[in-house]
């Protein structure tokens, strides 16, 4: 609990669910499997996870690059702080829905772990993006994981309609099928 609530203030219910997912990650596994663990982190808002996630692998994570449609402030302190501990973190600011064609581009060499939180849905050319990153990932030709975190369907009656997709059981299904060859 302490590793979730460090500031004093208490997170949102959904927050607190996602964050007890990323730390309860078998980073150790993760790590064994990929080596190096490089974050591209898909719709990054303040970059709040890229501290999270440091912490949460206990610094098995080598690099995190947040991706968002627009610079925030926070930035600026989370690149100071992860300098403090030798931490690598950036930020790119990028119009994913406008720029989804080249999006591959956009991921740093060395990308193994592909990371959205309450992302997916607010892109209106999600289904380009999944496969932008398969482009990036049979290019490559290495282990990659990809983990995205997107509202599930009972959450519409808090949220109503959110973003431009929701995601059903068939509609994760069908996209999922998308990586299996």
């Amino acid at each position: 609990w302490d590793m979730l609530v460090k500031d004093g203030s208490t997170p949102s219910p959904s927050r607190l669910l996602s964050d007890m997912f990323w730390a309860q990650l078998p980073w150790s596994d993760i790590h064994s499997q990929l080596g190096d663990v490089n974050v591209v982190d898909i719709g990054c808002g303040k970059g709040g996870y890229s501290k999270r996630v440091v912490e949460f692998s206990n610094g098995l994570v080598s690099s995190y690059h947040g991706l968002d449609i627009s610079s925030h402030s926070d930035w600026e302190k989370n690149i100071s702080w992860a300098k403090d501990i030798g931490a690598d973190i950036s930020f790119e600011t990028i119009d994913i829905d406008s720029n989804v064609a080249t999006f591959d581009r956009h991921i740093p060499e060395g990308t193994n772990f592909f990371m959205s939180q309450s992302c997916l849905e607010h892109l209106e050319k999600d289904v380009s993006l999944l496969k932008s990153i398969k482009r990036y990932i049979t290019k490559a030709g290495k282990k990659c994981i990809q983990v995205h975190l997107v509202p599930a369907p009972v959450s519409l009656e808090l949220y109503l309609l959110h973003g431009y997709r929701q995601y059903g059981h068939n509609a994760v299904a069908k996209l999922t099928r998308m990586f299996v060859d």
